[in-house]
């Protein structure tokens, strides 16, 4: 039989940890912007994946600046692609450089880029920096009169905005012909976006990161543009992007399980079809969970954002003529151009296309009317915890309410269950050949690879009856890996002559659920 020594003494502290993606040649290396019209294509050097990884996802963070270098708002996630990493050690970087384009940049805003990475599954869920480029401008602004400009929704303001329909703006300073400052003071005025008469907002001074803004509230519509006009002159502005005055909550989630090569997940469906088309322009998520007992507190997750190609409704932006001081209208009596058809700029905020160096359709949504979302092991949940969850989505402004709270799911995975009895064929005198069909998965769990726990049992020969002994002579762990007639086979070796023995196989998940055995025959 087998016996166990005592334990060893313990080993030393040992800290977890992988490098994150980092650049082959830190003092060479760097992010390159390609300029072209209002369009701006981003190059960058593969990174190199430490601790044998081979994939690397990277965030393109983008901050608005105006022209005179006040920061509009905090930086924005434009874009996540995921790559290849370079192996560490290498001399020559020998895979392409990651490419994306952002489009339609606003030309009277300056923009700073960011590249930040990390590893798919492993670490932690925040994106490292790792790029920054300088501060670029795509092309000079012709028009003097301002625009208005959205500002983020700062996360201490979100109970004041979660129930009422209101954006908060800024713009530039206006520019006279010449070139010069004009210290013109200016009103705003708001139109649903399938309305045609302007009307005058409710506005009111307020500081967002200690920058002074303008807070447009009590609006009459869940979707809009906003324009500048002058009360002295009578000077109208062009309007801005559709923006959104209120994102509706989203309903409760539905959760499942399922499982992958990796580990077991819950997975989330929230419906995106609010009764005022506000989810039109959702583009963010961020999910809650907690355990199912009463007192547990909420974990949250940082938010995320899941669209590159959600801009089906995108068409280029008209030009418009101006007068010199870059108004519509000069004076109460003016003519206005036609803008009935401007398109939607679904969200006002730069798009991202890939040219092709995404090795995968990460983050990429079709227009399905659902957001689908998964919550894994790497985010903290426990196989055989149950958890319930809430979810809020937003634009790249704010966010919505948190949906109401889920029903309890438990993280668990039914067993594989054994397919056929052992056969036992070429039996010499120490050793034998054992097969066996695969057992086979829970529906959930197709994709998830299994392993065999074989064990080899000597019966009592004095009582003849097979008799289980309390440990196995031999045991051995088996890949699931099939041969040629469609079995999972091995030979067990160092039996004794004239020895009768019994064979057992057990089953578990390779990398899903608890570690514990499931018998089969």
């Amino acid at each position: 039989g087998l016996r166990w020594s005592g334990w060893s003494e313990p080993s030393k502290p040992c800290r977890v940890k992988v490098a994150p993606p980092g650049p082959l040649f830190p003092d060479t290396d760097t992010i390159v912007v390609e300029p072209c019209g209002s369009n701006v294509v981003l190059t960058w050097p593969a990174l190199v994946a430490y601790g044998g990884l081979q994939q690397v996802e990277y965030a393109v963070f983008v901050k608005q600046i105006l022209k005179g270098g006040e920061e509009l708002c905090p930086r924005q996630t434009a874009a996540l692609v995921c790559g290849q990493g370079v192996p560490p050690g290498s001399n020559v970087n020998k895979l392409d450089p990651m490419r994306v384009e952002i489009r339609d940049l606003r030309r009277d805003l300056d923009y700073v880029f960011t590249i930040a990475a990390r590893y798919p599954v492993v670490g932690p869920r925040q994106f490292e920096e790792v790029f920054r480029s300088g501060t670029c401008r795509v092309a000079v602004h012709e028009a003097q009169m301002p625009i208005p400009v959205q500002v983020t929704v700062p996360e201490s303001y979100a109970p004041r905005f979660a129930h009422s329909r209101a954006v908060i703006v800024r713009w530039p300073l206006a520019r006279t012909p010449d070139g010069g400052v004009s210290h013109e003071e200016f009103e705003v005025q708001g139109r649903a976006e399938d309305a045609m008469e302007w009307v005058n907002c409710i506005s009111q001074g307020t500081y967002v990161n200690g920058v002074h803004c303008v807070l447009l509230k009590d609006l009459p519509f869940y979707r809009g543009r906003f324009r500048l006009w002058s009360p002295s002159t009578g000077r109208v502005g062009v309007p801005s992007n559709v923006m959104v005055t209120l994102i509706e909550p989203p309903p409760t989630p539905s959760p499942n399980i399922q499982c992958g090569s990796t580990g077991v997940r819950a997975h989330l469906n929230i419906p995106l079809n609010a009764p005022h088309g506000t989810h039109d322009f959702v583009c963010r998520y961020q999910v809650a969970y907690k355990t199912a007992q009463l007192d547990s507190k909420w974990h949250y997750l940082p938010a995320q954002l899941f669209w590159h190609a959600h801009n089906s409704k995108q068409r280029e932006r008209p030009m418009v003529e101006t007068d010199e001081w870059g108004a519509l209208e000069s004076g109460l009596g003016g003519t206005t151009a036609d803008l009935t058809d401007m398109g939607t700029n679904i969200p006002a905020m730069p798009l991202v296309d890939a040219v092709g160096t995404c090795a995968s359709e990460l983050g990429k949504v079709f227009r399905r009317g659902a957001l689908s979302v998964e919550v894994g092991e790497e985010d903290g949940l426990s196989v055989g915890s149950a958890y319930c969850f809430a979810v809020r989505i937003g634009d790249l402004y704010r966010f919505s309410q948190w949906s109401p709270m889920s029903e309890a799911l438990k993280i668990q995975v039914a067993p594989a269950i054994a397919n056929s009895v052992v056969i036992v064929s070429e039996v010499t005198t120490s050793s034998c050949r054992l097969a066996w069909a695969p057992f086979v998965p829970a529906e959930n769990c197709a994709a998830a690879d299994l392993e065999y726990l074989v064990e080899v049992f000597s019966l009592d020969e004095l009582k003849q009856a097979k008799v289980r002994a309390a440990i196995p002579c031999n045991s051995y762990v088996v890949k699931s890996s099939e041969d040629k007639s469609g079995s999972i086979s091995m030979r067990a070796t160092g039996l004794s002559p004239g020895t009768d023995y019994e064979v057992a196989v057990s089953c578990r998940y390779a990398r899903v659920g608890t570690r514990n055995w499931t018998e089969g025959e």
